[in-house]
């Protein structure tokens, strides 16, 4: 798994050329809050997050059997992103993320040997 800011995806070296799961976060706003993006990658990490880079999708209708497989995931990504200093209560129940993170910070996990 990888867990990346979206403007340090091109920062990624061949080793990521493998597939797997990701993380990616939204610089965090004026308001002081992000966004979060959760996928996979079956053909590889890097290219993957290379093409998201400026990729914001916008359509949050899905299918019922989709958003409980989604829900399912929302606990492990909540506490992945907890433990990287995220903030993951929705506005107005916590103090909002500290801004300025990106681009001076690039959070990833290293993929696992083969």
């Amino acid at each position: 798994m990888a867990v990346d800011e979206r403007c340090g995806a091109h920062l990624l070296g061949a080793e990521w050329d493998i597939a797997g799961d990701y993380i990616l976060v939204d610089p965090v706003d004026a308001d002081g809050y992000y966004g979060a993006y959760v996928g996979q990658a079956p053909a590889g990490l890097r290219s993957r997050l290379g093409n998201h880079n400026g990729n914001h999708p916008n359509d949050e209708t899905l299918p019922v059997y989709e958003r409980i497989a989604l829900e399912a995931c929302a606990v492990p990504v909540s506490r992945e992103l907890r433990l990287l200093g995220y903030s993951v209560d929705s506005p107005g129940e916590a103090k909002p993320a500290q801004s300025g993170r990106c681009p001076h910070t690039h959070h990833t996990e290293s993929p696992l040997p083969s």
